[in-house]
């Protein structure tokens, strides 16, 4: 015996069109929130990881320079970055420090003694300009030049250093932007600068 198909009007047919098309725009918003919601948390990703590098980069050509290290990490840290970020703008800072252990001083803190001060140099806009910028660095600075007698710990553990052993510190800064409309509600939930450093 022969099954025949059941018959679907035109009627039915533009009805279940109509239903595919509300349904359809009940979901697309939800859809694009959730696409611009990845790729922008991917951008900042990303930018973490360019920030990443351009501190080991920083540090570890600073520490392999034997006359003028704290510039050229400052460089490298300008180079590395590009052409994605820009370091040198108001978004994006980089403070290159040369640092050493103190032995006047607690064993939990690293000092810069006066000979080096001057070795603390940043470059970016970040925070009203270099000056300024040097003033948000996490690092422990006691010399007499920039920090205003401002404690601030090594994000590391300083028993591992030997008195008088000389390291390099690189820390990057960069204003966490997004690409989409979207980003802006994850800027809520998100850091509004982004940090990495790296000491050799």
């Amino acid at each position: 015996m022969m099954k025949t198909k059941p018959f679907v009007s035109v009627r039915d047919r533009s009805e279940s069109r109509s239903q595919a098309l509300v349904e359809f725009a009940m979901v697309l918003p939800i859809f694009l929130t959730l696409m611009c919601g990845v790729f922008d948390y991917g951008w900042m990703i990303g930018n973490s990881n360019i920030l990443a590098s351009a501190a080991r980069e920083a540090a570890n050509t600073a520490s392999r320079q034997t006359t003028d290290p704290v510039p050229r990490g400052l460089q490298a840290a300008v180079d590395s970055s590009r052409p994605r970020l820009d370091m040198t703008s108001s978004s994006g800072g980089v403070i290159v420090t040369q640092v050493e252990y103190d032995t006047s001083v607690s064993t939990i803190f690293v000092t810069i003694p006066p000979p080096l001060t001057n070795n603390c140099m940043s470059t970016g806009q970040l925070y009203g300009g270099g000056d300024a910028l040097k003033n948000k660095s996490r690092i422990l600075i006691s010399g007499t030049d920039w920090d205003q007698n401002t404690l601030r710990d090594l994000p590391f553990k300083v028993e591992n250093l030997a008195p008088g052993q000389l390291m390099i510190c690189a820390e990057v800064f960069y204003t966490n932007e997004f690409v989409t409309p979207i980003g802006t509600l994850i800027g809520l939930v998100t850091p509004p600068r982004l940090y990495d450093a790296a000491f050799y």
